[in-house]
């Protein structure tokens, strides 16, 4: 299943973490005009490691602590 159909000009970032510890990665610029937003973390509890509406999932800083054995997903547009 898709949870936020991109459009064009979206960017998505995908981080893997399958170390035993947490890892800190670094963000690439999303883009002018654009913010990096977390609509998948799979550390976190359902139903909030996935959200449906890239509106509504929380803005991301500089960086992204990535769980341990884990998968991030985050989209800019």
């Amino acid at each position: 299943f898709m949870v936020v159909p991109p459009g064009d000009g979206d960017r998505l970032y995908l981080a893997l973490n399958a170390y035993w510890e947490e890892r800190r990665f670094g963000l690439p610029s999303p883009g002018t005009g654009r913010r990096w937003r977390r609509v998948v973390d799979t550390t976190l509890p359902s139903p909030g490691d996935v959200i449906d509406t890239a509106g509504d999932a929380p803005p991301v800083a500089d960086g992204y602590a990535v769980g341990p054995r884990s998968v991030v997903v985050l989209l800019a547009r």
